[in-house]
């Protein structure tokens, strides 16, 4: 029903495309294949650790939703360049990345 519901929700949108709507998909493969830029998935039947996709796929973005549709999170890679490779800098990049979460 969940699945039904997103389906529907994703493909009467002008501006988007439905490339795919199955358990069994190929995952990266569909990614490749039409060049997602953002990808619909369900905890826990996603068929694999996901968090490889976004390091490997930094632009992408993951909308990860329970399976009883109660909780949906969108998570994307951030890639930050550290100014200063230093201890310090180290530092101050740990906690500039912990205010803006």
């Amino acid at each position: 029903m969940l699945k039904d519901i997103i389906e529907q929700a994703v493909t009467t949108q002008p501006d988007m495309e439905l490339v795919a709507c199955d358990h069994a998909i190929d995952l990266p493969g569909a990614m490749a294949r039409s060049a997602a830029d953002v990808v619909i998935v369900a905890r826990p039947h996603a068929p694999m650790p996901l968090e490889h996709l976004l390091v490997e796929n930094p632009r992408l973005k993951m909308l990860v939703v329970t399976d009883d549709g109660r909780v949906a999170q969108m998570c994307e890679f951030r890639r930050t360049r550290i100014a200063r490779v230093t201890p310090q800098g180290l530092v101050e990049a740990i906690r500039a990345a912990s205010k803006g979460d």
